[in-house]
């Protein structure tokens, strides 16, 4: 079976990691509220509507949308922390799925600017990837659980799985503090720029495979 053929239950089994259950939404919906708590990202997108009641609706729509094309992997049956694992080959959030799994519920005047924002980043994602590179979409864990270990204990995991099979990796971050996150597990700034219509910086990048 060819490396990228591999369904997320034989890569879980083969990591160790935990696939995330739809049963668990509510766990997974707070989760990422918590962790996108001031996150300016969404100040830029939604303005006034960046309110809890929002952000779950971006939530159910997007893990129900991304729920068989992501691996979406969790830290532990609390969820304190998630990470989103999407194959080579992405090309954005379909737009209807998203839609229809919850999107239409938002503030209308939010949809533009998503929309807009999802273009930026696959544009720029498509200057760096090829057919080898998989996506890490979202990794979240909870304010009170960071600097703890949560993030480290599904990334290593992952990565090291990427190693063996020659794969790379590409995300990208709005805050500055994450950079050196991420540099400490082997990825690279490829490019930077401005979220549309604002002055928030975004950062391209790429983690090559050892």
């Amino acid at each position: 079976m060819d490396k990228t053929d591999l369904s997320f239950e034989t890569l879980a089994e083969k990591t160790g990691l935990m696939l995330f259950d739809m049963k668990d939404m509510e766990k997974a919906i707070e989760c990422n509220i918590d962790a996108f708590t001031g996150y300016r990202l969404y100040d830029v997108l939604f303005k006034k509507h960046n309110t809890p009641e929002v952000m779950r609706k971006l939530w159910i729509s997007s893990l129900h949308t991304l729920s068989d094309t992501a691996m979406i992997v969790i830290d532990s049956e609390d969820i304190n922390g998630m990470a989103f694992f999407i194959p080579p080959g992405y090309k954005g959030m379909p737009i209807m799925p998203y839609l229809k799994s919850g999107g239409l519920k938002m503030p209308l005047s939010t949809l533009y600017p998503q929309a807009r924002y999802e273009s930026f980043c696959m544009q720029m994602k498509k200057r760096h990837t090829d057919h080898n590179s998989w996506y890490l979409f979202d990794l979240v864990v909870r304010q009170e659980k960071q600097l703890q270990g949560v993030a480290k204990s599904m990334l290593v995991p992952f990565f090291n799985y990427l190693d063996e099979t020659k794969q790379d990796i590409y995300l990208e971050t709005h805050a500055d503090k994450n950079v050196p996150f991420y540099k400490h597990f082997g990825f690279d700034v490829v490019e930077t720029g401005y979220v549309p219509g604002s002055k928030l910086t975004h950062y391209g990048m790429l983690r090559r495979h050892k």
